[in-house]
This record gives structure tokens, sequence and C-alpha cells, in this order.
């Protein structure tokens, strides 16, 4: 399980390099909870026989917590910050302001 949780958080890792769709960012959120979980489970009711007790193996366990408490942190704000952008960029439409053609900036027909 480990192992295929590396393979996955590289290869989504590699490709949010790439490109950033909206898919990636939620399969690297994804891993993130994921691996959250396990570590949760492991240290409660125990995951596939193993149980583990506090934050030991130190500093692993400390750190595999914070850098999934923080990847998850910068997935959340890159995808409100791509969500405001998106908002800010898009024309705001409603029924009361309909696009008019201006009278005075028309050629007249010859």
């Amino acid at each position: 399980m480990f192992l295929l949780q590396a393979g996955a958080a590289f290869a989504v890792a590699a490709l949010l390099l790439l490109a950033a769709p909206l898919l990636l960012r939620i399969a690297a959120a994804a891993i993130a909870i994921g691996a959250l979980a396990g570590f949760a489970t492991s240290r409660t009711i125990g995951l596939f026989g193993f149980t583990e007790r506090g934050l030991q193996p130190a500093p692993q366990a400390l750190l595999s917590l914070i850098a999934e408490t923080l990847t998850l942190l910068i997935v959340v704000a890159w995808q409100a910050f791509e969500v405001r952008r998106h908002r800010r960029t898009r024309p705001h439409h409603d029924e009361t302001s309909r696009v008019r053609p201006d009278l005075h900036t028309m050629a007249p027909d010859r």
C-alpha cells in the first residue's frame, strides 16, 4: 500500500508540474486525505494487522503528518485561488444587463 501511495503521489506531482487541471488537483487532495486516513487508522483500530502508537517512529511519523497536511492545505488554497481567478475573468451577465450596440459608434450604411 505504501508503494502504491508513493507511486501515485509522484505521478500526480509530476503531472501537476506539466498542467494543473481540476482532476489532478482532486487527485492530489485524495492522495493526501488517503494518507492521513491511513495514518489515523493505523494509530487507532489498526490497518492490515499493524497498529502504531502516538508519533512513533519518530521523526518519520511527524514528518509524514506535517507533509500530508501541508499538501492538503496547499491544494485547497490553490483551488480557492483558481475559483476566484475564474470568477474575476469571467464576464458578468445577468438579465438586466444585456449587451446593446452603441448607436454612436456604429458606422452608417452607405
